[in-house]
């Protein structure tokens, strides 16, 4: 599903590498927020990277096998 990032944080290692990405989300299809954890390695470091706000920024949200929900910046198709 299509979404808008709303708010997010990021937690570290303690040798500074992230660790997991939380992310609080507005559905765009029917407007219900949402809590997911990072999907993918690339999105872990985009939401932890400095050098652009993520907020705002489109993504996806899937339900993963354990039914968490995973936030992605690019959608990912089932193989």
């Amino acid at each position: 599903m299509r979404l808008t990032l709303q708010t997010y944080t990021v937690e570290f290692n303690r040798d500074g590498s992230p660790l997991r990405g939380n992310v609080v989300g507005r559905l765009k299809k029917n407007d219900h927020r949402f809590i997911a954890n990072d999907g993918d390695e690339n999105t872990l470091n985009q939401l932890s990277s400095r050098l652009k706000e993520q907020v705002g920024r489109s993504g996806f949200v899937r339900v993963g096998d354990d039914g968490k929900n995973l936030f992605t910046f690019n959608e990912i198709g089932k193989l």
